[in-house]
Parts: C-alpha cells; structure tokens; sequence
C-alpha cells in the first residue's frame, strides 16, 4: 500500500516530495535545534497518547508552537527536506497504518531518533502530524488532496 500510494502522489501531488540532495547540509550538529526536535516530538508523542481531545488539542499546541520555533531558524532547504519527506513519505506510512487498521501511531518511543536519523524521523513524524490530524481536524485529507496546506503542520 505504501508504494502504491506513491505512484498516485507522483502523478497527483508532484510537490509533495523531498531533494535527497538536501539532507547532505541538514544542520545535524546544531544543539539549539536538536533540543528544540526533542521537545517537539515529545509534545507531539503527548498529543497522540492524550486521553480526550481537550488535552491532545493543547499538547498539539505546544508542539506547533515548538515547531515553529525551530523551523524558523532551519535553512530552507532542510525546511523543504523535512517537509517535503513528511508529506511523500509520512503519508505513505500513514495510509500504510491505517489499511491495516491500527489507529497506534507509527512511532511513540520515549526516545526520539539519533541525530543523524532525520529521514526516519520525518516519516514518523508526517505519519504522525497526520494520525493527529485525524484527531483535531477531521476533513483533512480532502483539503490537502484539493491543493490546500503544503505541509502537515
């Protein structure tokens, strides 16, 4: 399924992908960014784990804000890496899970991922942000199939 919903990203939503190139210069050394990863993740983890939509939409929150905190002081070219690898990817794992009908998300570890291991992380991530969608914002997937967000944050 995952591959499969490749083909009709390609032919539908070209703009939904990532230059490999890019992850060559991703700033893997940078503290700031790092901490700021770590605490994004772990509100999202929180928003995902919540137990009623009250508390999942104010971890989901926290998240954004912590996002957007870091993304503004990533190089656009890791900016469009991630967020392109979210959209292609994360999707495709997205569609994945929810075929085989599990509504866990695909990667809750307290422990988020190395450093180096930003591709990964953004294909949970973007498996994530979109089984958080489901949550919050019910609709989605006809939004963004009609050209809306160009990310899933």
């Amino acid at each position: 399924m995952h591959e499969f919903f490749h083909v009709f990203e390609n032919a539908h939503h070209s703009k939904w992908a990532a230059t490999d190139a890019d992850l060559f210069t991703y700033p893997l050394d940078n503290v700031g960014l790092l901490a700021r990863r770590r605490e994004e993740f772990e509100a999202l983890r929180r928003a995902l784990l919540a137990r009623n939509a009250d508390e999942s939409r104010c971890w989901a929150a926290e998240a954004i804000r912590v996002r957007d905190l870091r993304i503004s002081a990533l190089p656009a070219s890791a900016l469009a890496y991630e967020r392109g690898t979210e959209l292609h990817e994360g999707l495709a794992n997205y569609l994945q899970v929810r075929t085989a009908g599990k509504s866990a998300s695909f990667h809750l570890s307290k422990d988020e991922f190395p450093t180096d291991q930003v591709r990964q992380r953004n294909y949970a991530t973007g498996t994530n942000l979109a089984m958080l969608l489901d949550r919050l914002a019910p609709g989605w997937h006809k939004q963004i199939e009609r050209g809306g967000p160009d990310s899933l944050d």
